[in-house]
């Protein structure tokens, strides 16, 4: 349902360019916010969303192209999902998901690359091996400290 609010109060709020449309009233988080009433407070740039095109479809959101939180401008705005939008932003679930290559640069690709079937996350079985490898080594190494001289450990 879009929301009905005072539009000529709205838009006076909103400092519009050729560019971003800022938005100059209440900002919180970097996005800003109006209470068109007793529906509590909204976010701006879905309001003018509503305002200039419509409804946003339940269960998506929108994202800012121009990665300016404050900006109001429809044409600034894409509906995605959440995932998405998620995706396209600088937070660590999109980082994660951009990168390429392990920490030591091999590559997440092919016989390389393990996903948890659980939670998603991707992993480097050549890290894995190198680590199981040490830990073993360093197994094999206390056990020889320990073993009573002139006796073998199995390795």
């Amino acid at each position: 349902m879009v929301t009905p609010f005072n539009k000529e109060k709205f838009w006076n709020l909103v400092e519009k360019s050729s560019g971003c449309w800022i938005w100059k009233g209440y900002i919180k988080n970097g996005y800003g916010v109006f209470n068109p009433g007793s529906l509590g407070p909204k976010q701006a740039h879905k309001l003018a969303w509503e305002d200039v095109r419509g409804e946003v479809p339940n269960g998506l959101v929108l994202d800012h192209l121009c990665r300016t939180r404050a900006c109001v401008n429809p044409e600034h705005l894409e509906i995605v999902t959440i995932r998405e939008n998620v995706l396209r932003g600088e937070g660590y679930s999109a980082l994660k998901a951009r990168q390429t290559h392990c920490k030591n640069g091999h590559e997440f690709k092919g016989g390389n690359l393990v996903i948890r079937k659980k939670t998603g996350h991707r992993s480097c079985r050549k890290c894995k091996q190198d680590k199981d490898r040490g830990r073993r080594n360093e197994l094999l190494n206390e056990l020889n400290k320990t073993a009573p001289e002139g006796a073998e450990s199995e390795g």
